[in-house]
C-alpha cells in the first residue's frame, strides 16, 4: 500500500458514512451479504485457464514437445471506466481493485474497500441503485460469476457496517457547552470501540482485518495519545516519551506516515517564525536548508517582503477609516471618501481587492 492509500484511513469512518444513510435506507429489507436481485447483471465469463498466474504450454513442432513458460496477467477489474457515470468521477482512476488469486478467488484487502467507496461515494449524484449496479456491471464484466458473488456478498456486508456506523454517529450527545474534555475523551474511546464491535458483528474477520488493520491500529495509537497528553500527572519530558512509545507500536508505514507529517509540521513551524521575524536572510537561509529551490525561495522572500509592504500600509489606511467613519459623513459622501483613500494607499486592484477583504474582517 502507498502513501495515498494510507491517507483514507486515517479517521475512524471515512466520508462515505454520510452517504450510506441513504443505501441503509435503499436495503433495509435486503438480507445481509447479500445485494438485491432488481441489480443484477448478466456476466462476462473469461477463459478461466487464464486464472493460473503462470503454466506450462505444450507446443507441437515435427513431433517435438516444447516447453514454454508462459506469464498470465491476473484477472482484475480495471483501473479506468469505460464511462464516467456521475459527475465527480470525470477525469478520475478507480480508487481500488478486484483482483483474483490464483484459485480464481476474490482476494480480500485494502484495494476492495477503496473500490466499493469509489463508487459508493457517488449516491448523491446518482441514484443508490445506479451506484451499485454500475459496481456490479464492472466486477461482472471481468470476473467470473463466482467471483463477482463473493464481492457482491462482502458489498452487502460492508454496508450493514456502514448502516450501524451511521446509526452510532448520529446518536445524540450533551450540548456543547455542557461537554468537558474528560466526556469528550471518553465519547471518543466508546465510539471507537463500537466500532471494532460492529465491524466484527457485520463482517468476517477475514474482511475487517483487510480493511480495518491500519485504521485500527492508528485510532488506538491516536486515543493513547490524547489520554497521555491530558494527564495532569505526568511531566512533559514523561508525556513525549510514552507518545514516542506508542507511535513505535505503530504498524512500519503508518509509523512512517506519521513521522512524515510531524516532520513537515515542524518544518512549516520553523518557516512560520522565519518569515513573523521579518528577516529576509533567515528566511532565505531557512528555506535553503529545508532544501527549496533558488528561485522558489527567492519568489517567496519577495512575496512576504510585499506582504509586509502592505501591512504597513494597510495599519495606516485603517488609522485612517476609523477617523472617516466617525466623522458623521453621509452615507454617500462616506462611500465616496472611502473610495478615495483606499486609492491613495493601494496602487493595483490585486491589493485593493486584498483591503477590501480585510475590512470585512475588521467589521465582523
Amino acid at each position: 500500500m502507498n502513501n495515498k492509500q494510507w491517507a483514507k484511513v486515517l479517521g475512524f469512518i471515512g466520508a462515505s458514512s454520510l452517504v450510506v444513510a441513504v443505501l441503509s435506507v435503499q436495503y433495509s429489507g435486503s438480507k445481509v451479504g447479500a445485494i438485491p436481485s432488481s441489480v443484477g447483471l448478466t456476466s462476462v465469463q473469461p477463459d478461466q485457464a487464464a486464472i493460473t498466474l503462470g503454466r506450462q504450454a505444450s507446443l507441437s513442432d515435427n513431433s517435438q514437445p516444447l516447453n514454454v513458460d508462459i506469464e498470465i496477467q491476473p484477472i482484475a477489474t480495471p483501473r479506468q471506466l469505460p464511462n464516467a457515470f456521475a459527475p465527480s468521477l470525470e477525469g478520475t482512476d478507480i480508487d481500488g481493485q478486484l483482483k483474483l488469486d490464483a484459485a480464481g478467488n476474490l482476494v480480500v484487502d485494502l484495494e476492495v474497500k477503496d473500490f466499493f467507496d469509489y463508487f459508493l461515494n457517488t449516491v448523491g449524484e446518482v441514484t443508490p441503485d445506479v451506484a451499485v449496479a454500475e459496481m456490479q456491471q464492472v466486477a461482472a464484466s471481468y470476473l467470473p460469476p463466482s467471483a463477482v458473488d463473493q464481492a457482491m456478498k462482502l458489498l452487502g456486508e460492508y454496508l450493514a457496517y456502514k448502516s450501524q456506523a451511521v446509526e452510532l454517529m448520529a446518536q445524540p450527545m450533551l450540548p456543547i457547552e455542557q461537554q468537558t474534555k474528560q466526556y469528550q475523551i471518553d465519547m471518543l474511546e466508546m465510539t471507537f470501540q463500537t466500532l471494532k464491535s460492529i465491524r466484527r458483528e457485520t463482517m468476517s474477520e477475514e474482511a475487517v482485518t483487510a480493511f480495518f488493520t491500519l485504521e485500527e491500529a492508528y485510532g488506538e495509537y491516536t486515543l493513547a495519545t490524547i489520554r497521555v497528553q491530558n494527564d495532569e500527572t505526568l511531566s512533559v519530558d514523561e508525556k513525549l516519551a510514552l507518545t514516542q512509545f506508542y507511535r513505535e507500536q505503530l504498524p512500519a508505514i503508518v509509523r512512517k506516515t506519521e513521522e512524515t507529517v510531524l516532520a513537515d509540521a515542524d518544518k512549516h513551524q520553523v518557516i512560520h517564525q522565519a518569515i513573523t521575524s521579518g528577516n529576509e536572510e533567515t528566511l532565505r537561509q531557512q528555506l535553503a536548508d529545508d532544501g527549496y529551490d533558488e528561485d522558489v525561495a527567492a519568489e517567496i522572500v519577495a512575496f512576504q517582503s510585499q506582504q509586509r509592504l502592505f501591512d504597513q500600509r494597510y495599519q495606516a489606511y485603517l488609522l485612517e477609516k476609523r477617523q472617516l467613519v466617525s466623522a458623521g459623513l453621509t452615507d454617500e459622501d462616506q462611500t465616496y471618501q472611502l473610495g478615495l483613500l483606499r486609492a491613495r494607499y493601494f496602487s493595483n486592484e490585486k491589493e485593493l481587492t486584498q483591503a477590501k477583504v480585510r475590512d470585512l474582517k475588521h467589521q465582523s
